[in-house]
């Protein structure tokens, strides 16, 4: 299950932005409206688009039913914009799927030397993209509109690791000024290298929970992208902003080698009410870069917060933005518009941000 055997964390001591708008490195993150077009499929579908249940404590299980509803918006030069629509409901299993067991625990060990466990438990869900949908008045040719749909499972132990707490820890040691970093991988580390972390863990005073919550982050970082893997919609967007390697440098590396940093300088808390989310709920800016081949292919910033139900299907994960590499004006941004849980009654449609404790 690993692909990613060692991650490190670097803490560069640079100034971090505060909360209450959206901070000057992330204006792309502001709010976008769906075109009327993409209104009017999601009625047609029955597809939520302003309606969140509030957070529920659910144990950490995805239960059927419960679902979030995206809005991807593709930017490109020119002002063009095309929006998609996606829909992700946690389902129970076929006749013919094996129910959903539990699977091999994820294991990584920590450079400070202690070992972190995570269970797994794969659940069924089911994505539906639609689109791609052309802003009014742009003009020019109309793209066919497609509707994929796929099935498949998630993990929902390590989504509901999320990343709201492995960002808090990183916001809080960065504002120590203090610069080194701790690593993270699946096979132990010998006593020699253990010893620089340990040291710094004592400087910036890491507790056990944050370096478990760092540690968790490769798990969760995994089922996300397990889940734009499996979503054959989605993969077609983000291909629309990838620097795709060169022929050569897919030849000279053996195919495409991805490496992922964590911009930990640029973790930022992000204001709660923004997201649709109750004024105490934990949000965080969280920026990455990722290279294919040893170039940039493109940078992704995650909004995240608590993953708990109906947020837990997509891992707390409320939004995204990805550049591409060297072009500020292609970017694609993703927005959780809708979480409805299975265990609330259905009621009037309210208005996003209008969750309660």
């Amino acid at each position: 299950m690993m692909r990613l055997f060692c991650v490190a964390f670097i803490l560069f001591g640079t100034a971090i932005f505060g909360a209450g708008t959206v901070p000057g490195p992330f204006p792309k993150l502001g709010p976008v409206s769906p075109f009327p077009a993409v209104a009017v499929v999601a009625k047609a579908n029955h597809i939520p688009l302003q309606t969140f249940d509030p957070p529920a404590a659910t144990g950490g299980k995805v239960n059927p039913g419960d679902s979030v509803t995206a809005l991807v918006t593709l930017s490109q030069k020119g002002a063009r914009r095309t929006q998609w629509l996606l829909y992700l409901q946690a389902v129970k299993p076929g006749p013919n799927e094996k129910p959903a067991g539990s699977g091999a625990p994820v294991i990584l060990y920590s450079s400070c030397g202690n070992k972190f466990e995570f269970a797994s438990s794969p659940v069924f869900v089911s994505m539906r993209s639609i689109g791609p949908f052309i802003e009014p008045g742009q003009g020019g040719r109309a793209s066919v509109q497609q509707d994929k749909s796929a099935r498949f499972t998630v993990d929902q132990g390590t989504l509901g690791i999320g990343l709201d707490r492995a960002a808090a820890a990183l916001y809080r040691m960065v504002q120590t000024g203090t610069q080194g970093g701790f690593k993270f991988r699946d096979t132990p580390f010998n006593e020699a290298e253990t010893r620089e972390s340990r040291i710094l863990a004592r400087t910036v005073h890491l507790t056990s929970g944050e370096e478990r919550a760092l540690s968790g982050m490769i798990p969760a970082l995994l089922s996300y992208s397990d889940i734009a893997q499996q979503t054959g919609g989605l993969n077609d967007i983000f291909l629309r902003i990838v620097n795709i390697p060169s022929v050569w440098s897919v030849v000279w590396n053996v195919g495409v080698q991805a490496s992922m940093e964590v911009q930990s300088d640029r973790v930022a808390p992000a204001d709660p009410a923004i997201w649709g989310l109750p004024s105490h709920a934990p949000a965080y800016y969280f920026p990455m870069r990722l290279e294919l081949n040893n170039d940039d292919a493109f940078n992704i910033t995650l909004v995240v917060t608590a993953p708990r139900s109906p947020l837990l299907v997509c891992g707390g994960v409320v939004g995204l933005l990805a550049e591409k590499a060297g072009d500020k004006d292609t970017y694609l941004t993703l927005r959780i518009v809708s979480a409805r849980s299975s265990r609330v009654k259905p009621a009037s449609p309210s208005t996003l941000g209008s969750w309660e404790k």
